[in-house]
């Protein structure tokens, strides 16, 4: 990609139906299911419902993606903040599955700590946590056997205890303990230690120390790729078409766009979180399920000259983040380099002008301007929402959150990052968009012309 933004375009193969706004209405029977949203978890589910001999159309409301796009600046790739593939988790087992091409690399091991005033590496076996001052005496042997566990993903999950308590639980030194939690925010991408399930940050854990990769051509590789596969499979993919209206009569729905009506047996909600589709299906959020708090940050997104001092660096005692993405992965041209930094945010809190100091400050103690490597462009994300849902440990945890199924309203259906017991983040869209895939398309099977 070079840097350069792929468009607001509908993406088609040659061999799909390309269809525009003026035969909407001549095709608004001829779906089995009507896909609502082109995130990940849409085109995922439009993809996965059509190669299962669907009739599918996907409505999209603005560009194709979602949080999934990546944008071009002064010629940097960015993407919206830090996103990384998780090695044999469910999106890329979705994704190979459906042949959808992807390119990427591990990023670097050469990961540093800010801790207590002072920077320190992080331990990342035997030999390492020998040499880091992050962890001291006790605590090291206590690193050493987490690390091994987590390695091993055997044992259960502590489903129903928060992160504070299940870290109370196995006495571990407070050393030990910060790092666990600042792994848990690196992981999960959230900021609440008192209210997030630990069996669904022990699981996360799990899956990243099996490793990630950071894209060639940033994320919007996967909405293109997984775009033209759906339309190839013959699903209709229609962008820049707002729903203004749902209506269930008889066993069908009916989903209104400013080009007209589009009708089926079965339906899948995969736009925004809960208040969205809890709005169009005109019931309370809570009758979905318990979806918890969204996940945010604040971002600030770096087009560099050269190199900096640090590849990552996390903040132990402050929930900072800071990646390089490019190299290894190729977000711009050769030679150049780009950076996400990121501060995890609480459910309560409100970011501020101090927020975007913040990350600049840290950016700086990196290698970021002043003597270190040049800026060539940025972008600040005051408020970016990573996720529509936070597992909580008093909920239950993953197993918590809300079904595909909708209860109270057959042939509706949900995915997306808030949904389903089995996954977090993009994985999650994922796995729903694959369940909800074969359930709408069951539904709609069942549902006569």
């Amino acid at each position: 990609m070079a840097g350069a933004s792929i468009g607001p375009t509908v993406c088609h193969t040659s061999a799909a139906p390309v269809v525009n706004s003026a035969e909407v209405i001549d095709m608004e029977d001829r779906n089995d299911i009507i896909v609502i949203g082109g995130g990940l978890a849409g085109l995922v589910t439009a993809a996965l419902a059509a190669r299962a001999g669907s009739r599918v159309t996907l409505l999209e409301g603005h560009a194709l993606g979602g949080r999934a796009r990546t944008t071009g600046h002064e010629g940097f790739g960015f993407n919206l903040g830090p996103h990384a593939l998780y090695e044999g988790a469910e999106l890329m087992t979705t994704l190979a599955e459906l042949a959808v091409p992807f390119h990427g690399s591990a990023p670097s091991t050469r990961i540093v700590l800010e801790i207590g005033g002072r920077v320190e590496r992080l331990p990342v076996d035997a030999r390492s946590l020998l040499r880091t001052g992050a962890v001291t005496g006790r605590a090291r042997v206590a690193t050493a056997s987490l690390l091994a566990g987590l390695r091993s993903g055997r044992g259960p999950l502590p489903t129903g205890l928060t992160l504070d308590e299940w870290l109370a639980e196995r006495r571990l030194p407070e050393e030990a303990a910060a790092l666990v939690r600042m792994l848990c925010r690196v992981g999960t991408y959230s900021n609440a230690p008192d209210l997030i399930d630990a069996g669904a940050a022990v699981l996360q854990l799990r899956r990243a120390v099996r490793g990630v990769r950071y894209l060639d051509g940033g994320w919007q590789s996967l909405v293109v790729g997984l775009a033209d596969r759906a339309a190839a499979l013959g699903a209709v993919i229609l962008d820049h078409q707002p729903v203004v209206g749902l209506e269930r009569t008889g066993r069908r729905w009916t989903v209104a766009t400013p080009a007209g009506e589009h009708r089926a047996a079965s339906i899948v909600l995969a736009a925004g979180g809960p208040e969205v589709a809890a709005r169009l299906l005109g019931v309370e959020p809570a009758a979905l399920g318990a979806a918890g708090p969204p996940v945010r940050a604040a971002c600030l997104d770096l087009g560099l000259a050269a190199p900096t001092r640090d590849d990552l660096r996390f903040g132990v005692d402050e929930p900072l983040y800071y990646s390089t993405h490019m190299p290894p992965a190729r977000l711009a041209p050769e030679g150049s380099v780009v950076v996400h930094v990121a501060r995890y945010l609480r459910p309560e809190e409100r970011p501020t002008a101090a927020t975007r100091d913040d990350l600049w400050a840290f950016a700086r103690r990196a290698g970021v301007g002043e003597g270190g490597a040049e800026v060539r462009a940025h972008r600040y994300l005051h408020d970016m929402v990573v996720a529509h849902g936070l597992p909580l440990a008093a909920t239950g945890g993953l197993a918590g959150r809300p079904p595909v199924a909708v209860a109270e309203a057959p042939g509706a259906f949900l995915a997306g990052d808030w949904v389903g017991g089995t996954a977090l983040l993009a994985d999650a869209a994922a796995a729903s968009g694959r369940l909800a895939a074969d359930l709408a398309a069951r539904h709609a099977a069942a549902v006569p012309a």
